[in-house]
C-alpha cells in the first residue's frame, strides 16, 4: 500500500508539472532549488485556509488542496512554500515563473487553457446560492434574485456564473 501510494503521489507530480516536453526541466529545476513554490489564495476554505487555534492564537495553513501540496513537496524531498495572492494574478505568476504550480480551487476554462497546463481533475464540485436566513421567503427564484447584488470572487467562475444566470444583477 505504501508503494501504490508513493506512485500514485508520483503520477500527480506528473501529471501537474510535466504535461508537455516545454516544461521537462522543471521538475529537476525544483529539486535543485529545493523547494516547491505553490501559488494560492488562501482564502477558500476547506480548500485552503488559515486556521488560528483559540487556545494558543497560533495560526496555520490547513486545507486539503495545502495537505495535497505539502504531499507533492514531501514527494519531491522538498520544502513546500505557499504563495499566497490574489485568485485572479495566479496564472499570471505562473506564466512569469514565479510558481512552480497553483493549488487554488481552478477551473479548468478555455481562456485558462490557452496559457497554462491542467492535471486531471481531482475534485468536481457544484455551485450554490447563500441567503441570510431572514431573507429564505425573499428569494426563493431566479427572479427574486436577479437585479440583486450578488457577492463572488473576483477572478474566479462565479462571476461567469452570476453574469450569465443573473444579467439584471451586480456582482461584487
Amino acid at each position: 500500500m505504501k508503494h501504490l501510494k508513493k506512485y500514485l503521489v508520483l503520477a500527480l507530480v506528473l501529471a501537474l508539472l510535466l504535461p508537455s516536453a516545454a516544461l521537462a526541466g522543471k521538475l529537476e529545476d525544483i529539486k535543485a532549488s529545493g523547494e516547491l513554490k505553490v501559488g494560492t489564495s488562501i482564502n477558500f476554505p476547506p480548500f485552503e485556509f488559515w486556521y488560528t487555534n483559540p487556545e494558543t492564537g497560533e495560526q496555520t495553513l490547513e486545507g486539503f488542496e495545502m495537505k495535497f501540496a505539502q504531499g507533492l513537496a514531501d514527494e519531491l524531498g522538498v520544502k513546500f512554500v505557499p504563495v499566497d495572492q490574489a485568485f485572479s494574478g495566479l496564472i499570471t505568476e505562473l506564466r512569469a515563473g514565479s510558481i512552480d504550480c497553483i493549488a487554488s480551487g481552478m477551473v479548468m476554462k478555455p481562456d485558462r487553457l490557452e496559457v497554462a497546463y491542467f492535471s486531471t481533475p481531482y475534485y468536481t464540485g457544484s455551485q450554490v446560492m447563500v441567503v441570510h436566513k431572514d431573507n429564505l421567503e425573499k428569494y426563493k427564484t431566479v427572479d427574486d434574485i436577479n437585479g440583486q447584488q450578488l457577492g463572488v470572487q473576483m477572478g474566479a467562475l462565479q462571476v461567469e456564473i452570476a453574469a450569465e444566470q443573473f444579467p439584471k444583477s451586480d456582482a461584487m
